[in-house]
């Protein structure tokens, strides 16, 4: 039997409580996923014609997808400098990445 708590001057058991709200308050999943065997990632990345420093695309994909698709004069914005450039698709690269899902 579920434990009761007041919400909004009401007492509730567990069981009654909205489901959505009680797997979000009791979701401690970490964002790392615990490298389960994963494999990393690959991030879609640039290297700014203004700074040098290599930054991740805003447009994340994996490789098969990035292989079909057409791209003509993107426009990104650097995360080191800020400066903005036009890229085609063979300015982009994949680097390995950190787990995301």
């Amino acid at each position: 039997m579920g434990s009761a708590r007041i919400i909004w001057g009401e007492q509730r058991t567990s069981q009654s409580l909205n489901p959505l709200l009680v797997s979000l308050k009791g979701d401690h999943r970490s964002t790392d996923n615990g490298n389960m065997g994963a494999k990393e990632t690959p991030v879609l990345t640039l290297v700014c014609p203004h700074c040098g420093e290599a930054f991740p695309s805003m447009m994340q994909m994996d490789r098969p997808t990035f292989a079909t698709i057409r791209l003509k004069s993107v426009l990104e914005h650097c995360s080191a400098c800020g400066k903005a450039a036009r890229f085609e698709k063979g300015d982009y690269f994949f680097v390995p990445g950190e787990g995301q899902s």
